[in-house]
């Protein structure tokens, strides 16, 4: 199904799709439906689907073809409309699959008005009520003058409605309409206007649609099957039709990435193999990149890529790639008390989730030792790993001090720390249009916690945070009420600013928050 050729142009980057022994000249749209409804013609005139599921291919390819329901599935090309609404020889070449012999649309393009404007291509019984059993048929619609109905009558309905796959070419060359079945060239009868192979020039184009038509309203739906839908703007040969006909499955080998795990976000790059040219694409299917790595932007949750392999000759079927964004542990060390007094007996330390391991002045297992660390200020830490292998430490001050007050070995500086508190103006109607966030300590050593008030006001916004050379160090959606942030990730002490972000992509507030 899928021979896909990509010329890589390696100054640019860019990438031009063509095919082995497939006509590539004049091609305008290509609908392989690889796992979705693009164009891989490179205009990217992609499809919007309204109901259809994908299904097996000719050649056995799973998800490589759209079932539609024939009650109401199709899709749309409506964006698109100007670029097939053209006045030149075009030439439509598709695979369908039905077992219903009804009038069913494969392709059409026309306006929402009454007069019924259109052009249109068509499989099935009682297409037009002009032709006495038709099978396949074309009309054109501009004016009464410019108005006709060409189509292949058969009796033998098996020639296409007997579930299975077959291949439908239809030619508009400004002189006649002409079709083949399955390589063969058919012989039209036109007992309705002149046959003059009229293409497009319709007024007031608005609709441009697949597997449906539009006449007062949506009609004649497709039940069945479509594949490899190809548009060009010229007349093909018949030894070009042909290799549309005899076209192969692709043989490329199918490429492989592993998946990649991250703790709490970032960037990473993925690495395919078992390939030659490798095509990157998002979780939309739409091509990213090209080349055995891709990099991919910051992520605050998990997002699934896909990678195929071109061999030179086609394009081969995707691996799936998902890369996992694994929150980060919430840690917690639970003190009795932040000042001890230095002949105090040894406390015992606990961390919250259990099974982590505690360092610093004064530490010895699970225990601290007040005489061991001396008088002052000593940092207790506790470094915890949960079972996605992601790490966190927090730090927590333990003053020591000295009540005989005979000697007086240390000066103890407590600084006054403050809430920053934010109000955000929010998208929604009164009295809820004003959510308090709130920003505490600050000056932080440890950690910061963030309260975003009734964040279920704020959905699609976010909070991110910047050191003073603009690297983000923490970046998170506004989706719980609380956030507790491990500022030891973030590098070192100085001023950091934390940024508000609306739905639209917006800094509403920036703040600034000190770490000593």
């Amino acid at each position: 199904m899928k021979k896909i050729i990509f010329i890589m142009v390696a100054f640019c980057m860019f990438i031009t799709i063509c095919f082995a022994q497939i006509p590539t000249n004049g091609l305008f749209a290509y609908y392989p439906f690889s796992g979705n409804a693009n164009d891989m013609s490179g205009n990217n005139y992609n499809g919007t689907l309204h109901g259809p599921v994908l299904t097996t291919d000719r050649f056995g390819n799973l998800n490589s073809a759209y079932s539609f329901d024939g009650i109401n599935d199709y899709i749309d090309l409506n964006n698109y409309v100007s670029s097939f609404n053209i006045q030149q020889p075009v030439t439509v070449s598709l695979w369908i699959k039905t077992n219903t012999d009804t009038p069913q649309a494969i392709y059409s393009l026309s306006g929402t008005s009454t007069q019924g404007y259109s052009d249109c291509i068509w499989v099935g019984g009682d297409i037009s009520s002009t032709l006495t059993n038709e099978l396949i048929d074309a009309t054109h619609n501009t004016s009464v003058s410019d108005y006709y109905i060409a189509g292949y009558i058969s009796a033998n309905r098996a020639l296409v409605i007997n579930n299975n796959w077959h291949h439908i070419v239809y030619e508009f060359n400004n002189v006649s309409t002409v079709i083949y079945l399955d390589n063969n060239l058919l012989i039209l009868s036109c007992n309705y206007g002149t046959n003059n192979g009229h293409y497009g020039n319709i007024p007031s184009a608005t609709l441009n649609l697949l597997g449906v038509r539009y006449f007062n309203g949506y009609g004649c739906y497709v039940n069945g099957a479509l594949d490899d839908i190809r548009f060009y703007n010229r007349e093909l040969s018949p030894t070009e039709i042909t290799a549309l006909f005899q076209e192969v499955p692709c043989a490329a080998s199918v490429p492989h990435v592993n998946g990649v795990s991250i703790c709490g976000g970032g960037v990473t790059t993925l690495t395919a193999s078992n390939g030659i040219n490798y095509i990157w694409y998002n979780s939309s299917g739409i091509q990213i990149a090209s080349g055995q790595t891709y990099t991919t932007p910051f992520l605050m949750s998990s997002t699934t890529y896909y990678v195929t392999n071109f061999d030179g000759t086609c394009e081969s079927l995707r691996d799936t790639v998902i890369v996992t964004i694994n929150p980060l542990p919430v840690v917690s060390i639970n003190l009795t008390s932040n000042f001890i007094n230095i002949n105090a007996n040894t406390i015992s330390l606990t961390g919250n989730p259990s099974g982590g391991s505690f360092s610093g002045n004064g530490v010895t297992g699970n225990s601290f030792n007040p005489t061991s660390a001396g008088l002052g200020t000593s940092i207790v830490s506790y470094f915890y790993t949960d079972g996605n292998g992601c790490s966190r430490t927090i730090n927590n001050s333990v003053i020591v001090y000295d009540t005989t007050g005979t000697i007086c070995t240390d000066t103890i500086y407590i600084s006054v720390t403050d809430t920053l508190i934010i109000d955000v103006l929010l998208s929604v109607n009164p009295p809820y249009n004003i959510n308090t966030i709130k920003i505490y300590p600050n000056p932080t050593h440890d950690v910061v916690f963030i309260n975003t008030g009734n964040y279920s006001n704020m959905i699609n916004y976010s909070i991110k945070i910047e050191n003073n050379i603009g690297q983000i160090v923490y970046q998170t959606f506004t989706n719980q009420q609380l956030f507790q942030i491990n500022v030891n990730d973030f590098g070192g002490y100085g001023i950091y600013f934390v940024k508000i972000i609306n739905d639209t992509g917006n800094v509403i507030t920036t703040r600034k928050i000190v770490l000593l």
